[in-house]
């Protein structure tokens, strides 16, 4: 009887760490998702920028807040594990969303 419980225990433990390390992995690259269309919202808005194509800026500028706020919750997850480079990348989103809140606010 004693071993039949130890067996169970083991078994539910081993279940609920893969659990939680499956659910760390996912949340990762989630992530790094985020991170990735960040950076692809920064490079194309400064190509774009020289271009003045109104419309792709409209589209990045919209959905620039939306990232950095998923973003800002994934850097702030125990689930996540963030790099420099990641925070870098996060940084000048930031900048870039600074930079265009304050153009808009002069028109």
């Amino acid at each position: 009887m004693k071993t039949a419980g130890i067996a169970i225990v083991s078994f539910i433990f081993g279940a609920l760490l893969s659990g939680l390390i499956g659910f760390k992995f996912a949340m990762g690259i989630g992530y790094q998702a985020v991170i990735g269309k960040l950076s692809d919202n920064v490079i194309f808005y400064r190509q774009i920028e020289q271009g003045d194509s109104e419309l792709t800026q409209f589209a990045i500028e919209s959905s620039l807040e939306w990232f950095i706020s998923m973003a800002n919750d994934g850097e702030n997850s125990i689930w996540v594990s963030t790099t420099d480079s990641d925070k870098q990348i996060l940084a000048r989103a930031k900048e870039l969303q600074s930079q265009i809140q304050l153009k808009n606010s002069s028109k």
